[in-house]
């Protein structure tokens, strides 16, 4: 198992990234991040029929209480209506600052949670668990979250990081090739910025393990750490994102974000 650790500059995010194969390898480490016995799990009606139940099963082995919640995939449902709806799964658990929301999925359900953990009784933790390629390599790490508005790309956030992000690559099993094609936009970004070590892997067609995933995660930490509100030097990773968001709205979302990023 790899382990990445990002520590900003102001000291206000620090937390860990694990890099492993399967969910068994996970377990210790999670307990660790929950003192209460419990965790609320988010994910979507996309990723639940794939890996609610394992890991649901994987933390009550540890002794873990889990609580879920599956709200409608999909961008189109990255909206307030639906953070709603995860602060009223949170408020009719009895959630307490002292509890833990898991966000299980790609991109959008780590948007979200994340958002709606930092808005929560003024904010609690999350852990980041995504399914993705595009996640793994890029959404999950970094502190932002939020959801669209207005028809704008997330107009609505907050900058909250999650006390440990979980990254399982048996997950990226599953991956139909075009949500593999949308994590390469990313990637590919990543490769102009960081240089050959990426380019290596992806012309040795590595797409989908860990050292591609660590490789990129270690060239967003030096960015993120240095910059952590986005504010300078960070914004280098929005790199494809400012023609990217405008075709992804203009599509209607017909286009992935990687995909979007990938042309932008």
């Amino acid at each position: 198992m790899e382990r990445i650790v990002f520590n900003s500059d102001g000291k206000s995010m620090q937390y860990e990234m694990l890099i492993g194969t399967s969910l068994n390898e996970f377990g210790i480490e999670l307990c660790r991040f929950l003192p209460c016995g419990r965790v609320f799990v988010l994910t979507d009606s996309n990723v639940a029929p794939l890996f609610l139940e394992d890991v649901s099963a994987a933390l009550r082995a540890f002794g873990i209480d889990v609580l879920s919640l599956v709200v409608s995939a999909g961008e189109e449902n990255k909206r307030l209506e639906t953070v709603q709806s995860i602060l009223a799964f949170l408020l009719k658990g009895n959630a307490s600052r002292s509890d833990v929301l898991l966000c299980l999925g790609g991109g959008v359900i780590g948007d979200m949670g994340g958002f709606a953990a930092s808005v929560y009784m003024r904010g609690i933790n999350f852990i980041a668990m995504p399914t993705t390629l595009i996640g793994m390599t890029d959404s999950s790490v970094g502190g932002k979250t939020g959801v669209d508005f207005c028809g704008v790309k997330n107009a609505v956030g907050s900058f909250h990081a999650p006390v440990l992000v979980v990254c399982c690559t048996d997950f990226l099993k599953t991956l139909p090739l075009r949500e593999l094609h949308s994590g390469i936009g990313e990637i590919i970004k990543y490769a102009v910025i960081g240089g050959d070590s990426i380019l290596n892997l992806l012309q040795g067609g590595i797409i989908n393990n860990a050292a591609l995933i660590s490789a990129c995660c270690e060239i967003k930490r030096k960015f993120v750490e240095e910059d952590e509100f986005d504010n300078g030097v960070r914004r280098i990773l929005n790199l494809g994102h400012t023609f990217g968001h405008v075709f992804e709205a203009v599509s209607r979302f017909s286009l992935s974000h990687g995909e979007a990023v990938g042309l932008g």
